[in-house]
């Protein structure tokens, strides 16, 4: 695989309700020869079998925050990559997990209510990011820089900047509105050419930007270098007239705005 490869896999795009078509929080960015799961919510290794990919073909996982919709399925990716290893007679390759302060003490913790301390990689790695410096992704040419955001008091997300030969993409995690009231984020996204965002319909959604901000902001990534913003975390009995405002927001050559569906895939470009 080409080191200038740079993609996006949609495993889950939907909220906390799991349906039948939607599953919470779960994508594969490919960068390079690197394959990183960014979040890893409930049914994140049903969607992981459905389309194919082995646990043992991912080489980082970055969690965005703490709440179950996104790292509820931590735990059984951790225990099947190991299980699959011994089917195989080896030990799994490498595995870096990253993600904000608290990080290996949640793992800690969710390892002893699973009693799961038997089967846990002993090569693995968790990175707790402090701060917004970048770092170079191991094995290829791409920077990474971790974002503060906020969401909700208590239950802070972070957002990941990845940069690639002159393509950036930005997975912003769950942040609530306004964007401009988050000075970090809103700035690194301006420079971004694709922009995985978490949206919900109203602003009774809590947490989570809504159409209204979102159509005002819009107004500013369509006017400097993004070229895609693709939402995620929209309400099921809101999809349809959340596909209505993308075509509506969507601006003919410039920006294409993208309601995500789980099995969606992207090259960023």
């Amino acid at each position: 695989m080409s080191d200038s490869t740079f993609k996006l896999k949609v495993l889950g795009a939907g909220d906390w309700k799991t349906t039948r078509e939607r599953h919470p929080a779960c994508f594969v960015l490919t960068v390079g020869t690197k394959n990183m799961l960014l979040d890893c919510g409930f049914g994140a290794m049903h969607q992981m079998a459905h389309y194919g990919i082995s646990p043992l073909e991912i080489d980082e996982v970055w969690i965005t925050h703490f709440h179950p919709d996104h790292m509820s399925d931590l735990i059984p990716f951790l225990v099947h990559r190991t299980l699959e290893a011994k089917d195989f007679d080896g030990t799994p390759n490498k595995l870096t997990l990253r993600g904000p302060s608290g990080l290996e003490q949640r793992i800690g913790t969710l390892f002893s209510v699973y009693c799961a301390d038997a089967v846990r990689d002993p090569g693995m790695v968790v990175e707790e990011i402090q701060d917004s410096m970048p770092f170079a992704i191991s094995g290829c040419s791409a920077n990474m820089r971790m974002i503060p955001v906020r969401h909700i008091p208590g239950h802070e997300s972070v957002a990941y900047e990845v940069v690639l030969d002159g393509r950036s993409f930005l997975y912003a995690g769950d942040a609530c509105a306004p964007l401009d009231g988050q000075p970090k984020l809103f700035q690194e996204a301006l420079d971004c050419n694709t922009i995985l965002l978490s949206a919900g319909a109203t602003k009774t959604a809590g947490g989570h930007i809504d159409f209204d901000t979102a159509i005002s902001w819009i107004g500013v990534v369509g006017g400097v270098g993004v070229r895609r913003l693709i939402l995620n975390h929209v309400p099921e009995q809101c999809f349809e007239a959340a596909k209505d405002f993308a075509r509506g927001a969507t601006t003919a050559g410039r920006l294409q705005v993208i309601i995500a569906r789980d099995g969606d895939a992207y090259q960023l470009t």
